[in-house]
C-alpha cells in the first residue's frame, strides 16, 4: 500500500478510465455513472446542492471533481465511507504531478509554460493541474463528507483536513480582518499581473475602429482607469458604431513612449456617455486632449467640415464640464459654520 501510495503521489499511476458524468432526469442535472449505474452518495449530496439552488454548471462541475476522487479511491482499494487523511494527501499529490489531459496540446508552435501570450495577455498554462484546481477539488470533497456526516454515513471524521483558524467564531465587523493561515493540503496561488496589451496591438485597436468618435471614447475610459463594464454602444448620426472597449492594464496609457492617436469628435451629447466620472489625477490628461481637439476644430473650420465642428464643440462643453468637476472633487471643501448663541 505505501509503494501504492507512492506511486500516485509521484503521477506514475493513470487513474483508470471508468464512470462518466451525464445529465440525469433526476433531482440533481447531473450524476455520476459508473458502469451505467448513479453512484447513491454523489447522487445524494448533488442533489443537496440544487436545493441551495446552484448553478446547474455548478453541479457539473462538483461532479467531475468526484469522479475523480471515486477513481483515487478505486486505485487504492479504499471504500468511500472510510476514507483518511491519507487518501486525500495521495489525491492532492497525484494531481501535483501528473499531466492535466485538457491541456495536451498537438501544435508545437505552443509557448512554454510560464510565458504571457502578448496578444491576449494571459499566461500560458503548465501542463499540471493549477493550485485553484487541487484547492477546489479539496473544497468539493469537504464539503461533500461534511453532507454526509450531518446524517450520521460515512467516516467519523472529515478526512479533509480545515483551517483552525476558520473554525474560530464569528469576529467583530469593526475589527480589522484577520489573515488566516491556509488549511493543510491547500495550495498557495499566486497573485496574477493585471492583463495588458502591447503598444502594437493598442495600435491596431485604434485603426481598426471605424469612428473618431469611438477613439476618443476609448481614450476617455483608459487615461481615466475605468472599468470595462462602465463602456458600452451608443448611437451615431453618420451609421452603427463599433463596440468601444476599456482595460484597467492601460490605466498608465500616458506613459512616455505609448502611442498617440488622432482624436477628433465624438457625434453624441455629454448625457449619452458611458464614463460619467473623471479620476482627478488624470486633469492633465483632459487638457491633452482638450489641446488636441481645437487643433481639430481649427482644420474642421478651414476645410468647411460644419457637422465635424458642431461635434467638436459638444466634445469641448462635455471635456470641460467634467475637468470642473474633477477639479472641485479636489479642491472640495466644507464649510462647517460658526454656532450662534441666542442672547440672554
Amino acid at each position: 500500500m505505501d509503494e501504492l501510495r507512492r506511486a500516485l503521489h509521484e503521477g506514475r499511476i493513470k487513474l483508470p478510465m471508468v464512470g462518466c458524468v451525464e445529465r440525469a432526469a433526476s433531482a440533481a442535472p447531473y450524476a455520476v455513472l459508473i458502469e451505467g449505474t448513479e453512484v447513491p452518495p454523489i447522487s445524494s449530496y448533488l442533489s443537496s446542492l440544487v436545493v441551495s439552488d446552484v448553478s446547474p454548471l455548478t453541479v457539473r462541475s462538483y461532479a467531475h471533481d468526484l469522479l475523480r476522487w471515486w477513481k483515487i479511491l478505486a486505485v487504492l482499494g479504499v471504500p468511500w465511507d472510510r476514507a483518511t487523511r491519507e487518501d486525500v494527501e495521495a489525491m492532492v499529490g497525484w494531481m501535483r504531478s501528473a499531466a492535466n489531459p485538457q491541456r495536451r496540446r498537438s501544435a508545437q508552435s505552443v509557448s512554454e509554460p510560464g510565458s504571457v501570450n502578448l496578444k491576449t495577455g494571459k499566461p500560458v498554462l503548465s501542463a499540471g493541474y493549477a493550485p485553484a484546481t487541487i484547492n477546489h477539488a479539496l473544497t468539493v470533497v469537504y464539503s461533500f463528507y461534511e453532507h454526509h456526516l450531518l446524517y450520521g454515513h460515512g467516516p467519523l471524521v472529515n478526512p479533509v483536513p480545515a483551517s483552525p483558524d476558520r473554525q474560530r467564531g464569528q469576529q467583530y465587523p469593526l475589527d480589522p480582518r484577520p489573515r488566516l493561515r491556509r488549511a493543510p493540503m491547500r495550495q498557495k496561488q499566486p497573485q496574477r499581473a493585471p492583463r495588458s496589451i502591447p503598444d502594437t496591438a493598442w495600435v491596431a485597436l485604434f485603426a481598426a475602429m471605424t469612428y473618431d468618435r469611438d477613439r476618443a471614447l476609448l481614450e476617455f475610459a483608459v487615461s481615466s482607469g475605468a472599468p470595462p463594464r462602465n463602456t458600452g454602444r451608443s448611437p451615431t448620426r453618420n451609421g452603427p458604431s463599433s463596440k468601444s472597449t476599456s482595460t484597467n492594464a492601460r490605466s498608465n496609457w500616458g506613459r512616455a513612449g505609448a502611442p498617440t492617436p488622432r482624436l477628433a469628435a465624438m457625434s453624441t451629447p455629454a448625457s449619452a456617455c458611458p464614463m460619467l466620472h473623471v479620476d482627478p489625477r488624470m486633469i492633465h490628461r483632459l487638457n491633452d486632449i482638450e489641446t488636441d481637439l481645437e487643433q481639430r476644430r481649427q482644420r474642421a473650420h478651414e476645410e468647411g467640415w460644419l457637422g465635424e465642428i458642431e461635434g467638436i464643440d459638444l466634445t469641448l462643453a462635455f471635456l470641460r464640464r467634467k475637468r470642473d468637476e474633477a477639479s472641485r472633487l479636489v479642491n472640495r471643501t466644507t464649510a462647517l459654520g460658526t454656532p450662534e448663541f441666542p442672547n440672554r
